[in-house]
């Protein structure tokens, strides 16, 4: 049998194509026998990731994070120098679930700003009806001892979207 150039170029072609090939075949098999991808957005409200929006059927509490409710805030001074500062944070939540709370405190100049946030649990399997709350914070105790305290001064304070002053006298 005569072969000619060109028949043995083919033949030399489709050769060394068949480990590409087979390759392509193996990852289209592994991509099928996968289950289906999930994707979900970040749980931490503190992420740099900003999710895509998502269409989700309405129902309670469909992140784990929930903003609470703040409805007042009583200030009490502690009896230290310089001064400490104690929040009694009044809110409610959106059901009789019990919560894990997280706080942020930032402090610029005259302004105090504090985030309250809580978890909700897993269990979804209580009331659904709002839980009125009273949640304590000192002030500063993320912070080192020597950064704690308030000198003298009027304060602007923001807990959540609740904004009211407090004022420290010498």
């Amino acid at each position: 049998m005569l072969t000619t150039d060109s028949s043995r170029s083919r033949t030399h072609r489709l050769i060394s194509l068949w480990p590409i090939a087979l390759g392509l075949s193996l990852c289209l098999a592994a991509c099928n026998s996968l289950p289906p991808s999930q994707d979900t957005p970040s749980a931490d409200p503190f992420s740099t990731v900003n999710p895509i929006p998502v269409s989700t059927p309405p129902g309670p509490n469909v992140s784990p994070f929930i903003d609470v409710t703040v409805t007042g805030v009583d200030v009490h001074f502690l009896d230290s120098r310089p001064v400490q500062v104690e929040l009694v944070i009044h809110g409610s939540l959106p059901d009789q679930c019990t919560y894990d709370f997280h706080v942020l405190e930032k402090r610029t100049g005259q302004q105090v700003k504090v985030m309250l946030i809580s978890r909700h649990p897993a269990d979804t399997s209580c009331a659904q009806t709002p839980q009125p709350i009273a949640y304590t914070l000192p002030l500063g105790s993320g912070y080192s001892e020597d950064q704690r305290g308030f000198e003298p001064g009027d304060y602007q304070l923001l807990v959540n979207r609740y904004q009211t002053s407090f004022s420290i006298t010498p």
